[in-house]
C-alpha cells in the first residue's frame, strides 16, 4: 500500500490513518510516489505532461484508467498529493 502523503518529519498521524493509503499496481505506485501521476476526486487518473505515451504502454497504463471506493479522507489526501506535485 502506498502512503497518499508520505510521513517525514515525525507525521505519525498520518502513519496510523488508513485513509493515507491506496492499494496501487507495483508500476502504478512507483509513478504515483515520484508524481508522474495523482487522481482526481472521483479516481481519474491524472497524468503529468512529462510522460510520454510509450511510457504509460510500457506500464500498461490506459489514460482512462480509474480507481474506485475514494471517500472524503481520501479525497483530502489526493488533493494534498496533488498540490505537492503540482496537479
Amino acid at each position: 500500500m502506498t502512503q497518499t502523503n508520505p510521513t517525514a518529519g515525525g507525521l505519525r498521524e498520518l502513519i496510523r490513518d488508513g485513509e493515507n493509503g491506496l492499494l496501487l499496481t507495483p508500476s502504478i505506485d512507483h509513478l504515483f510516489d515520484r508524481g508522474f501521476i495523482s487522481f482526481d476526486e472521483n479516481g481519474r487518473i491524472l497524468l503529468s505532461p512529462l510522460l510520454a505515451s510509450e511510457d504509460l504502454k510500457c506500464f500498461g497504463i490506459s489514460p482512462d484508467l480509474r480507481i474506485a471506493g475514494l471517500n472524503a479522507e481520501h479525497h483530502d489526501y489526493l488533493a494534498l498529493h496533488r498540490e505537492s506535485h503540482k496537479f
